[in-house]
């Protein structure tokens, strides 16, 4: 089921997409606000969220997931914004660095494989 505009998870993780491109934007485009490209960025990443075929309950980190719902080109630019803003995020907003962590490693999104 996918996600509910007030759910606490979906609020925390479009929260942390915000932060991070926020971030990035201000670093790498020179403004206070978001441009309009880096805007259309995190609509469409809100969008994805919101559609998340996982829901709230069972919904892995993006970069765990088996469910590539992001196009091939806004995910290497998703990549890229990640692997520059990492470490300025985590000064930045710790709180929500170490639970998008929590979330890396609590649920891989792998698939189970049954025994023979």
């Amino acid at each position: 089921m996918p996600f509910t505009d007030d759910s606490k998870r979906f609020q925390r993780e479009l929260k942390t997409m915000r932060a991070i491109i926020s971030l990035y934007c201000c670093r790498e485009h020179g403004g206070r606000g978001i441009c309009p490209h880096c805007q259309e960025l995190l609509n469409y990443a809100e969008n994805r969220l919101k559609n998340c075929v996982h829901g709230e309950a069972s919904k892995p980190a993006c970069q765990n997931c088996q469910v590539h719902c992001y196009s091939r080109g806004r995910r290497e630019e998703m990549r890229k914004i990640m692997s520059r803003t990492g470490m300025r995020m985590a000064l930045h907003h710790p709180g929500l660095t170490l639970q998008h962590f929590f979330d890396c490693i609590g649920k891989t999104g792998k698939k189970k494989t049954s025994a023979p």
